[in-house]
């Protein structure tokens, strides 16, 4: 199909559903012990208000599988309305929900890092220095 009939087919599609479904299938296939890298990256074309000190742009964050090579999951923030890193729990959360992380390790980066923690944020399993 040409990339006019793929668009048609995914703006019909209900997103939540479709990823559900992608969700589930993809979990179904990662290995045990699998490492999920867990990182955010800007839509390219979506800035808005380029000139403002507050721009405005879509990101897509991933929980990739190290081993398996499997994006397991996947969600779409907007800048303006939320951040990485509230996106990033809900799809820890979503994930946790589909498929045990017992022994699983989540990777994220330093953006996540942070003293204030939310109250739907799991106790740090290592810490750092005692400063």
């Amino acid at each position: 199909p040409s990339h006019v009939t793929v668009r048609a087919v995914l703006q019909a599609v209900d997103p939540a559903a479709l990823s559900a479904a992608f969700r589930a299938w993809a979990t179904a296939r990662l290995p045990d012990g699998e490492v999920l890298a867990v990182d955010a990256k800007a839509v390219r074309s979506t800035v808005s208000g380029h000139g403002a000190a507050q721009q405005d742009f879509v990101a897509l964050v991933s929980a990739y599988g190290v081993r398996s090579g499997l994006v397991a999951s996947a969600t779409a923030y907007r800048n303006g309305e939320t951040s990485e890193i509230a996106a990033a729990q809900d799809l820890i959360a979503d994930l946790a929900a589909a498929l045990d992380l017992t022994d699983t390790t989540v990777t994220l980066d330093a953006l996540h890092c942070s003293k204030k923690r939310s109250a739907r944020s799991a106790t740090p399993v290592a810490t750092g220095s005692s400063n």
